[in-house]
């Protein structure tokens, strides 16, 4: 390894380091590399520009930042572990490990990101051995310092038995207060009070209903690209203002991915309900008025099935009659015959000529009776008629499906041209001629040699895996009266438009998709990285609060929530008889007292089930002695005696815990309560002192935590676009002031500062400080693995991904503010020779040419 200068290695570990530290592609180096050339960098040259020296580049600043945070998990006081286990597409299982602990010297609060380790069993002690193992190969005894462990609530993590926590408590400290994700426990709540045997079956048959139209609706496009083709030119004609949103299927036991699978399918339900309408009723035409004359058919009436009636709203009153003689025009003929028969794809193709082709333009204008029959056949509003015209082209989408649609308009028009030949007198036909032997399977017609070009090159042997109840047939412009496959799913079609009218299902659909917003709400909340245990008690009376009011303490149809609001409003409007132009079905003599009866019962259930998992146990409600925003406005003597009560009982939790004789060692931590109870009265009247600051501290916490969910919402907000709103939300994001503190961190500050005076005390706050409610930092960990592992990177290894984790999680991102990190990286780099760095540092990447079986290869 030849040496060269400090500027210039200073100069590869800062593009190193921002190659890691913002996720960029290893393969983004070389370009990094060649900037710092350009840019004539102090003895840089091509040498280094390599992903491997990339790897062992990242490795050293691993190993940097590992050994500081490793330091200070050596002389930290207590130290709380959040753990959750995940398997990947690959199959193989991580566990992630993050950390909260405190600096003695300072009093600062650290919650980071501690390692990724690989999994080989699931079992409870397979799970401890992983993790406390990851602690001792970095030397932190965790017997005198762990305080907490928070997991996701599965046996193999919370089982004191058998479970990690329980293995905790018996091999390293009985102490060990356990939590299980307040996140978790939310989410199950929602999944309990709709699906759990225990819960009414009205409430379980609801919720089964809009699974099965939410999965349904998932399945029609989720294998057929032609079938969003056509979905939107249905959204093309009808002129639809909400942005086309794929439709998404949830995981059973992730609760919390239903919420954007219900507002996916509400934000486009009436685009979607036209979609399904047109191949799922067959009602006879509309009638036309008796005095108007009507031209002779042209074709026999058993020639072509009837037109399906599109779903879009039909304009008030009956269309306009036929005058006499209009359709005499051959060319108009067959337009309108096109667009009777023509599937909705072809529909807007043939609308649009219709309205823009120089040859039928000058006969359009002086017959617009003709146009607004042809759209009042296609169901177009009236609003939209005169935007036809001028409307622009397909959108791109669309183009890759001209061919298709130009055979389907030769296939309609050649359809007709056969059926007015046949009206015709015909001479007797001549004989057939004898088949020929050994003949092949009839094939189709002419019209049809390439309708089906979706099955043109598709083996039917090779369709036995398809479910034929999942609607992924494709070839959606078959003609049905062949045989083909769409009568199958006009049928299937037909089920799902039924489903979806009806109105029980609709009414609940809606109503989850108010509820789990709410619930939504809270999810986000505690996924905040400072989520304290001060917060868990308020954001639960919060849900409750919100769940009462919302859905209990109204009267029936006089909902204050968006969704539900919007669907009665428009109920009472209809009468009850119509959603979004579409008839609906199944509506009860009381509509609104029995959606009431659901959505009352549903949130009762959900309140009561966020009543037992959410217990409000004595020791939790004791931590309140370490949070002035709860303390009491009373006089002194008050305070006393009720800080007297919550010191009581934590002194019986730590003295449980000692009897309980699980441990194989002195219980952890060593509290003095008698020194504590002497120290009581001095501490509360700090505390109390502290509890102005400590409300600033929150308010400002929290007015930052709203306005970043704000920005980022206006991110994702599919209305804000163009480059001015972008550079408006670009201001807000690229904000200077810093995170504010949560109220706990300042607090415990100000408490170090008087550690000498309530030593014993101040011990017992940093233990509570170390209990954390939620394991959101772990699922951080995974997100952001996700991030890293995308198709532009190679496959990383576990230790490869663990250090670039390590790096982007628990570092700020900006070369300039790790120049000092970095330098002492550089000179850990040049203290290292050749063989020292192949053996302690590239070797860490597990590189394939020292697996032993390459090795063996390799040798031969």
């Amino acid at each position: 390894m030849t040496q060269i200068g400090d500027e210039a290695l200073m100069a590869l570990f800062g593009a190193a380091y921002t190659a890691v530290a913002t996720g960029m592609p290893f393969t983004h180096y070389e370009k990094l590399c060649e900037l710092l050339v350009f840019a004539n960098a102090p003895n840089i040259t091509t040498k280094y520009d390599d992903p491997r020296a990339l790897g062992r580049f990242t490795a050293c600043i691993h190993d940097y930042y590992q050994g500081e945070q490793t330091k200070r998990l050596k002389n930290a006081t207590f130290i709380g572990i959040q753990m959750d286990e995940s398997t990947c597409i690959a199959g193989e299982s991580h566990a992630a490990i993050c950390v909260i602990y405190d600096e003695p010297s300072t009093g600062t609060i650290f919650e980071e990101y501690f390692g990724l380790v690989k999994l080989s069993g699931w079992t409870g002690r397979d799970l401890y051995d992983a993790c406390s193992g990851e602690f001792r190969r970095r030397g932190v005894d965790l017997e005198k310092k762990l305080a907490s462990f928070s997991g996701d609530g599965c046996s193999a993590v919370a089982s004191e038995k058998k479970g990690v926590f329980g293995f905790f408590r018996k091999e390293v400290n009985s102490a060990c207060y356990g939590v299980h994700c307040a996140s978790h426990r939310l989410a199950l709540c929602v999944k309990d009070a709709g699906t759990k045997r225990s819960s009414p079956k009205m409430l379980r048959d609801a919720v089964a209903a809009v699974d099965t139209v939410i999965r349904a609706a998932h399945k029609v496009f989720s294998k057929s690209p032609e079938r969003w083709l056509n979905y939107l030119a249905v959204r093309e004609v009808i002129g639809a203002l909400t942005p086309a949103r794929t439709l998404k299927v949830f995981n059973a036991t992730r609760w919390s991915g239903r919420f954007k699978c219900i507002e996916d399918l509400l934000s486009q339900l009436p685009e979607f309900l036209s979609f399904l309408c047109p191949a799922s009723t067959t009602p006879p035409p509309p009638p036309r008025p008796a005095a108007a004359p009507t031209p002779p058919p042209l074709r026999p009436a058993t020639a072509l099935p009837p037109p399906p009636r599109p779903a879009v709203p039909q304009p008030a009153g009956q269309p306009p009659a036929v005058p006499a003689g209009i359709l005499s025009s051959p060319e108009l003929a067959e337009y309108y015959e096109a667009l009777l028969h023509a599937s909705p794809a072809v529909r807007v193709i043939l609308l649009q000529q219709l309205g823009s082709q120089e040859s039928v333009d000058a006969i359009l204008k002086g017959l617009s009776t003709m146009f607004q029959i042809a759209c009042a056949g296609l169901g177009v509003p009236d609003n939209v008629r005169v935007q036809i015209v001028n409307r622009q082209p397909l959108q791109e989408s669309l183009k890759a499906q001209v061919s298709i649609i130009d055979l389907n308009i030769r296939r309609t028009l050649s359809q007709l041209a056969q059926a007015q030949q046949a009206t015709l007198p015909q001479p007797p036909p001549p004989p057939p001629p004898p088949p020929p032997p050994a003949a092949p399977p009839p094939m189709y017609s002419s019209a049809y040699a390439t309708a089906d070009d979706s099955d043109s090159d598709y083996d039917p042997s090779d369709t036995e895996s398809v479910v034929s109840s999942e609607c992924d047939d494709d070839g959606v412009d078959v003609d049905p009266s062949c045989g083909g496959k769409p009568a199958d799913e006009a049928a299937k079609f037909a089920s799902l438009h039924e489903k979806l009218t009806d109105f029980t299902t609709l009414a609940f659909t809606h109503f989850l998709a108010d509820v789990l917003g709410t619930t939504d709400a809270m999810f986000k909340l505690m996924q905040a990285s400072e989520f304290k245990f001060s917060d868990v008690p308020g954001c639960v009376e919060g849900t409750k609060n919100a769940l009462h009011a919302c859905y209990v303490a109204v009267e029936p149809g006089e909902y204050l929530t968006l969704a539900l609001s919007a669907f009665f409003a428009e109920m009472k409007a209809t009468g009850f008889g119509s959603y979004k132009g579409h008839a609906i079905h199944n509506v009860p003599a009381h509509p609104e007292a029995e959606v009431h009866k659901l959505v009352s019962k549903y949130a009762a259930n959900l309140i009561r089930h966020v009543n037992e998992r959410f217990p409000d146990t004595r020791f939790i409600s004791a931590l309140a002695l370490f949070d002035p925003l709860e303390y009491p406005d009373v006089d002194q003597p008050s305070l006393v005696k009720w800080g007297i009560e919550k010191l009581n009982v934590i002194h019986e939790y730590f003295t449980s815990r000692s009897e309980a004789k699980v441990h194989t060692h002195e219980c952890h931590p060593v509290i003095s309560f008698g020194q504590a109870k002497a120290e009581l009265v001095g501490f509360l009247v700090s505390m109390q002192g502290m509890k102005e600051e400590a409300s600033k501290a929150h308010a400002a916490y929290v007015q930052y935590f709203a306005e970043e969910r704000a920005v980022l919402s206006q991110l994702l907000d599919d209305a804000s676009l163009g480059y001015e709103a972008a550079h408006e939300v670009a201001q807000k994001v690229s904000r200077n002031r810093a995170r504010p503190q949560h109220h706990l961190d300042v607090v415990i500050q100000k408490l170090w500062g008087l550690r000498r005076n309530v030593p014993q005390l101040y011990r017992l706050a940093l233990f509570v400080a170390m209990i954390k409610p939620t394991t959101v930092n772990c699922e951080r960990v995974f997100s952001m693995c996700t991030v890293l592992k995308t198709e532009l990177h190679t496959r990383h290894s576990v230790t490869s991904l663990d250090q670039s984790l390590f790096i982007k999680l628990n570092t700020s991102g900006s070369v300039m503010k790790e120049h000092e990190a970095l330098a002492k990286a550089v000179i850990a780099y040049h203290s290292g020779t050749k063989i020292h760095l192949y053996q302690s540092i590239a070797a860490q990447v597990e590189n394939i040419n020292r697996d032993p079986r390459v090795s063996h290869m390799l040798v031969h």
